[in-house]
């Protein structure tokens, strides 16, 4: 949180920003600064006009699925491992894959983005199924298949998932 020095000089107002993949982009949208995530020095603020306007600024981490070069600083939740009697609570994670065409290898976490990782290696009971189109039912299927419709997987899988056989 950044707030006026004197709080005489603010203007009451906090401006909470919700960054975008952990980056910071109001002062680059408003003051004509460089961009950055870490502003620290007065070229950060280009021309200052939030601040010179006594606003306080505040940014949070909210996000923890980004991938990210920890230089660039941005702001990722790291929340903390859930346990229970000293053990991590683990379970099933459903991931859904929707292509539009035949691909040997698919990506389902998007921009940037990071997936739940294996509770252990070797998954043996993951399930693979398949859809004609999102509402349609689905059906188990083998887990070696070409990605021409919509998938769902059972327990976390690893990105990006390569998938051979059959390329219809």
């Amino acid at each position: 949180m950044l707030r006026p020095a004197e709080p005489a000089r603010g203007n009451g107002t906090l401006l909470y920003e919700v960054n975008n993949r952990g980056n910071i982009a109001i002062l680059a949208q408003l003051d004509a600064a460089p961009g950055g995530n870490d502003p620290s020095t007065v070229a950060d603020f280009g021309n200052a006009f939030l601040l010179q306007q006594g606003f306080t600024l505040l940014w949070s981490a909210w996000t923890w699925d980004v991938i990210a070069d920890v230089q660039e600083k941005r702001l990722i939740f790291e929340p903390p491992i859930a346990t229970l009697s000293g053990n991590p609570i683990t379970g099933e994670v459903a991931y859904e894959l929707l292509v539009d065409r035949p691909a040997q290898i698919a990506e389902f976490t998007g921009i940037q983005g990071a997936a739940y990782g294996f509770a252990e290696d070797g998954v043996r009971d993951a399930v693979l199924t398949v859809r004609e189109r999102p509402e349609g039912p689905r059906r188990v299927t083998a887990r070696m298949m070409p990605l021409n419709s919509c998938i769902d997987v059972f327990l976390p899988m690893r990105i990006p998932i390569t998938l051979s056989g059959d390329k219809r």
